[in-house]
C-alpha cells in the first residue's frame, strides 16, 4: 500500500509540475480595423512566491494587411517606483554569450497595479515595457537558454537571472511554441 501511495504522489507531482508550464496563445481581432493580435500568457523566470526582482515576459504578434510585427512585453517587480524611457535598452544574454539588444517602444512608468503588497507589509512595484523583436532574435530566444536580463530604467539597471534551469527551459519552450505557431500562421 505504501508503494502505491508513493507512486501516486510521484505521478501527481510530475503531472502538476509540468501542467503549469503550458503556454497559452490567444487571438483577438480588432472590431474597427480588422487587425489580428496574437498574444501569450506570462512566462516567469522565477517562482511565483518571489517578490523583488521577479521577471516575467510575454509575446504578442500583430498581423494586418500592411505589416507583421512581433512584440516582447516584460514585467519586473521592484522595491521602488521607476520608469523606462522610450529607446531605453533591454538586454537579454544567452548562455552562449550572445546579447540580444532591444529598444523600448515608448515611455513606461511603474505601478502597484500588477504587483501588490506582499507579506511583512513590503510594497512591491511593477514596471512593464514593450519592445519590437525580429525573427532572428525570436529564434535565438527559442533555441538558447537565458543567462541574464537587464532592463535599463531611469534609476539604473534592473538585472535578473533565471531561478534555475527549469525556468529557463520553460521560457525557451514557451518562446519556441509561439515562434513556431506564428511562423506557420497565415
Amino acid at each position: 500500500m505504501r508503494k502505491v501511495i508513493t507512486i501516486v504522489l510521484f505521478l501527481l507531482t510530475y503531472f502538476l509540475g509540468f501542467g503549469q508550464n503550458d503556454l497559452k496563445i490567444e487571438m483577438k481581432v480588432d472590431a474597427f480595423n480588422g487587425d489580428t493580435m496574437f498574444f501569450t500568457s506570462w512566462i516567469a523566470l522565477h517562482p511565483a512566491i518571489r517578490s523583488y526582482g521577479k521577471t516575467m515576459m510575454k509575446f504578442a504578434a500583430l498581423r494586418n494587411k500592411e505589416r507583421k510585427s512581433k512584440i516582447l512585453h516584460i514585467r519586473v517587480l521592484t522595491s521602488s517606483l521607476t520608469s523606462v524611457l522610450k529607446d531605453s535598452e533591454l538586454l537579454i544574454k544567452t548562455t552562449e554569450g550572445h546579447v540580444i539588444k532591444l529598444t523600448a517602444l515608448d515611455d513606461y512608468t511603474g505601478s502597484l497595479e500588477s504587483a501588490g503588497t506582499y507579506s511583512l507589509g513590503l510594497r512591491t512595484y511593477s514596471i512593464e515595457s514593450t519592445y519590437l523583436i525580429d525573427d532572428i532574435n525570436m529564434e535565438r530566444l527559442a533555441l538558447k537558454r537565458i543567462e541574464a536580463v537587464r532592463l535599463t530604467t531611469t534609476d539604473g539597471n534592473l538585472d535578473a537571472t533565471p531561478q534555475n534551469d527549469k525556468f529557463t527551459d520553460n521560457f525557451r519552450l514557451g518562446v519556441n511554441k509561439f515562434y513556431t505557431f506564428m511562423k506557420y500562421k497565415k
